[in-house]
C-alpha cells in the first residue's frame, strides 16, 4: 500500500493527532481515502437534515472521527468518480 495523499492530509486538518497516526498506519494495510474529518456545527446540521447523520453530538465536531472510503485505484494514483466503493 502507499502513503496517504496530500488531499487526505488536507481533509484531516484539525483531527486529533493520535487519530491521524492511526489513519496513516491503517493506509499502509488497506486502500482508502479520507473523505472527511473535522466538521463545523453547520456542516453537521446539514448532514443531519439530509439524513446522512443522526446526531448533532458527532465526534467529527471535536476532531475524533474520520470518514474513509475504500479506494479502487485504476492505476493513475488519483481518486476519481467511480473509484470509491460504498458496499
Amino acid at each position: 500500500m502507499t502513503n496517504l495523499m496530500a488531499r487526505d492530509h488536507e481533509r484531516m486538518q484539525g483531527v486529533h493527532p493520535h487519530l491521524v497516526r492511526v489513519v496513516i498506519e491503517a493506509r499502509k494495510a488497506a486502500p482508502f481515502i479520507v473523505l472527511e474529518g473535522l466538521r463545523s456545527r453547520e456542516r453537521q446540521a446539514k448532514l443531519v437534515a439530509l439524513g446522512a447523520s443522526r446526531t448533532m453530538n458527532s465526534r467529527h465536531l471535536t476532531g475524533h472521527a474520520v470518514d474513509l472510503g475504500y479506494w479502487l485505484d485504476d492505476g493513475d494514483g488519483v481518486p476519481e468518480n467511480g473509484e470509491i466503493r460504498w458496499d
